[in-house]
């Protein structure tokens, strides 16, 4: 079993939790698929991407890599379709 991490901000996670559903943070939507990062990746996303940034959860999947998963940076899983894509 792998578990692959998502930074998110809590309002867009109480967003989803309201929904039902996460379809991903703005840039996830922009880019067609949903970003995750691996426990090695995790310090790194967060500081090059969310610095500075407060009020952050960090939401962990654990399952199978999930089909139409792709590497990201050192080789790990780092990003999924979005949920309803598949």
């Amino acid at each position: 079993m792998t578990t692959i991490y998502k930074i998110c901000p809590a309002a867009l996670w109480r967003e989803a939790k309201r929904e039902g559903v996460f379809r991903g943070a703005p840039v996830d939507l922009a880019d067609g698929f949903i970003h995750f990062s691996s426990a090695e990746q995790v310090a790194e996303t967060a500081s090059k991407h969310f610095a500075g940034q407060h009020d952050l959860l960090l939401l962990h999947v654990a399952g199978p890599i999930p089909r139409g998963a792709e590497k990201g940076f050192g080789g790990s899983p780092s990003s999924c379709p979005p949920s309803g894509s598949r």
